[in-house]
């Protein structure tokens, strides 16, 4: 596997770069000092006392894999942008041109929108009035039904744009790993000039792909028709959002998108077929063709590339008498794609092509031998071969293509499909068929409509059973759970351990260690950090109440003793905020049962921090949900519900644990909670005079004050003690106005503890 493990050192060096900011001199430097290491250490290993005891080759080995982490790093450094005045992205954000550009890959038509890849030819500036040729990848947004072609040449009037780069997600990142820089919305007087320009295989594959698309959705109805472009031609944008959303709960968003199970389906017609023809040589060069043109076709994603490199490499080993090793191709592919594009390894769909295929070429064999024993000792050696086949195509090799997916789609999306274990059984089946049978209609339906719509017809069951299946499954509540950062990088950790000792397996034999008793020792771990990071954060039977600073705002967060959890006026940065409440939930279901507003500010940011931290209720306090000319209605995330407190309506919490407005002012609402004897106050920038008029007899026995910055903006801060609370939290990033009040100053998190009868702050 010495590919493999080379590629492997490549990628660490491409996140070495990101990392870790060096002059390009630098690395080329290193790497020369590496390489001379290497070609000296090849030639004289036996004079080197480290490499006395290994020749050849195995003597630099270590200089190889570190040759290779310094070029994935000057790799990595080479393909940062450096604009100058003839690159499109120079001009970002800077003013409004005339720009001519062409239509470089076909149009990506959605339902509100068309967006097209254009390569800029010519800017001109209204201002200096001068024009100036220039090259430069840009995506521009331009409004449905416009009938843009590839090759087309246009000219239109607009504001290039940096794309944008937020802590949640960077589309700025997304569009750089597909070569483009600039952004351009409803470009003015668009217009197009020229037509056809474009390589004369390119503008041929565009149109055969729009007649594959027209023959598609002749032969099937909508919904089958979206699946089918889907599994085609690698075009999932007319399948309803809906059914779309199904497919990535259960785990199997994998078919309606061209990836390596397609083209190992292709592959294996394409020789099956050439074969009753042509001999071995021919064979196997007319397959590498169609699966290239194939490729091509379909929009050459890193999956689909992947998967081709995988197949020629695996072709071109039989041409010259050589065993295919998996682990190999799959080094040689990720070697070759990255060299080309660095910035792929961050490319969510890179990852988990790489990371179904790794988990099938290492653990789809040993569980298909662990099965055929199993099999064999119960039955007849027919019986356990006839059963093995069907048991591993439609369930072990799922899984073992899934036990890496995992972790990468913990890592993106922060989630974990509980059904795609019964999902994948049921569609995977089918679509060996429906892709072969898909591919027939659609060429029988380009050339005889007729004849394609009856084949359609016939076939249309094993469409319907798709997305029938993954809709059904879909609507199972304990389908997915959310997780926090934390556990999605522990899981991330876990998997590329277990993935390091099982393909180092063979080195621990050798070294006479107790296989068994590692994997039961990485057991043991795994089991005890899940176990006390679940325990930790399991119902105690005290009151938790955490005052969490998010950038320049903050909130507070309440757990019961019950483990109901209650958010106060989120306020500051979504993306903090979710992070250090989600080290108060449990890893493996992180969401907050309610939310509750005491102001308008507070539901500002609550669309963005719910997508990162679900929410499932909000609770409005009457200035919130009070309506008059001046206030429209707040607006809140979709699916959440909402209930609006009454005058003078208690949330009760917990059996003993109440939470009261006691007063209001028109836009903010003062909360009083209360568990046992601790009481705690929260003015919320209530005027102290109307809390003192309306609630005097509830202001006695305070134990906590938590005050904020519009509070001693209507109270001197040292006028606050009069209300005789024992402690004084001040609940903002701001310095403390006075010194023994208790404050982030250490920390990012402030936390209260009561059973009820007493408390403490930590």
């Amino acid at each position: 596997m010495p590919l493999f493990w080379i590629a492997f050192a490549f990628l660490i060096g491409l996140l070495c770069g990101k990392l870790i900011t060096l002059p390009l001199w630098v690395w080329t430097a290193l790497a020369a000092v590496l390489l001379a290491v290497t070609i000296i250490g090849r030639k004289y290993y036996r004079r080197l006392w480290l490499f006395r005891s290994k020749p050849g080759l195995f003597a630099v080995w270590p200089a190889i894999l570190l040759l290779s982490i310094l070029l994935g790093g000057l790799r990595y450094t080479l393909a940062l942008p450096r604009w100058i005045e003839n690159n499109l992205a120079w001009y970002n954000d800077s003013g409004t041109y005339l720009i001519t550009a062409v239509v470089s890959e076909p149009p990506d038509v959605r339902e509100t929108a068309i967006y097209l890849h254009v390569s800029a030819r010519e800017i001109y500036d209204p201002v200096t009035l001068t024009y100036r040729r220039i090259s430069g990848e840009a995506l521009v947004y331009t409004a449905p039904g416009s009938g843009w072609q590839l090759g087309d040449v246009l000219r239109f009037s607009a504001s290039p744009q940096t794309p944008s780069d937020s802590e949640d997600f960077s589309y700025r990142d997304y569009l750089q790993r597909q070569g483009i820089d600039t952004i351009i919305y409803s470009p003015a007087s668009l217009e197009r000039v020229g037509s056809g320009d474009a390589p004369w295989w390119s503008l041929a594959l565009d149109w055969l792909r729009q007649r594959a698309a027209r023959a598609i959705f002749t032969a099937y109805p909508q919904p089958e028709s979206g699946l089918m472009a889907g599994i085609l031609l690698g075009n999932d944008n007319n399948l309803p959002a809906d059914l779309k959303q199904a497919y990535r709960d259960t785990g199997t968003a994998h078919i309606i998108a061209i990836s390596g199970f397609n083209m190992s389906v292709l592959a294996a017609m394409c020789t099956r077929l050439f074969s009753r023809a042509f001999n071995k040589r021919v064979t196997l060069l007319l397959s590498g063709f169609v699966l290239i043109t194939y490729t091509l076709l379909v929009g050459a994603s890193p999956s689909v590339v992947r998967a081709m490199i995988m197949a020629l490499f695996a072709f071109g080993g039989q041409l010259i008498g050589r065993s295919h090793a998996g682990l190999n191709g799959l080094g040689v592919s990720a070697l070759l794609m990255t060299i080309l594009n660095p910035l792929l390894p961050w490319d969510a769909s890179f990852q988990l092509s790489f990371a179904a295929t790794l988990g099938l070429l290492l653990f789809a064999t040993p569980m298909k031998d662990w099965l055929y024993e199993r099999l064999e000792s119960h039955f007849s050696e027919t019986t356990a071969v006839r059963l093995t086949g069907p048991v591993c195509d439609y369930f072990l090799y799922s899984l073992a293509a899934q036990l890496l997916t995992l972790p990468v789609i913990a890592l993106q999306f922060h989630r974990l499909s509980l059904t795609s274990l019964v999902a994948n059984p049921l569609v995977l089946p089918v679509q060996p068929a429906l892709l072969v049978c898909g591919m027939i209609v659609t060429f029988v339906t380009m050339l005889w409509p007729a004849g394609g719509r009856l084949l359609g017809t016939l076939t249309w069951p094993l469409v319907w059973w798709s997305n029938a299946a993954a809709d059904f499954i879909s609507n199972w509540d304990w389908g997915t759970i959310t997780l926090s950062a934390g556990a999605s990088a522990a899981l991330a950790v876990v998997a590329v351990l277990v993935v390091l000792a099982f393909i180092l397996r063979g080195y621990f034999v050798k070294k006479s260690i107790e296989i068994n008793w590692f994997y039961a020792g990485l057991a043991a771990l795994v089991i005890t950090v899940l176990t006390i990071s679940t325990a930790s954060r399991r119902p105690d039977g005290y009151l938790h109440l955490w005052l969490v600073r998010a950038g320049n705002g903050s909130a507070l967060f309440l757990r019961t003793p019950q483990g109901s959890s209650l958010l106060i006026d989120p306020a500051g940065s979504p993306n903090q905020l979710a992070s250090a409440v989600s080290r108060h939930v449990s890893p493996w279901d992180v969401h907050i049962d309610g939310v509750l507003l005491t102001n308008r500010a507070g539901s500002s940011n609550l669309d963005l921090l719910s997508t990162q931290l679900p929410i499932n209720k909000a609770i409005l306090t009457l200035p919130v949900s009070s309506l008059d000319d001046n206030l429209a209605p707040i607006t809140l995330p979709g699916g959440m519900e909402v209930k609006q407190l009454g005058d003078g309506e208690v949330i009760q919490m917990d059996e003993g644990l109440t939470i009261t407005p006691i007063a209001e002012d028109g836009s903010r609402t003062a909360l009083l909670i209360e568990y046992g004897n601790t009481r705690v106050l929260v003015p919320g920038g209530v005027d102290p005079a109307r809390l003192v008029a309306q609630q005097a007899d509830n202001l006695s026995s305070l134990s906590i004050l938590i005050l904020n910055e519009e509070d001693v903006a209507n109270l001197p801060a040292d006028m606050w003690g009069n209300f005789g609370a024992q402690v004084v939290l001040w609940n903002s990033p701001a310095v403390k106005p006075l010194p023994d009040w208790i404050s982030f100053e250490t920390g990012s998190i402030v936390e209260i503890i009561s059973d009820g009868s007493q408390y403490s702050v930590k």
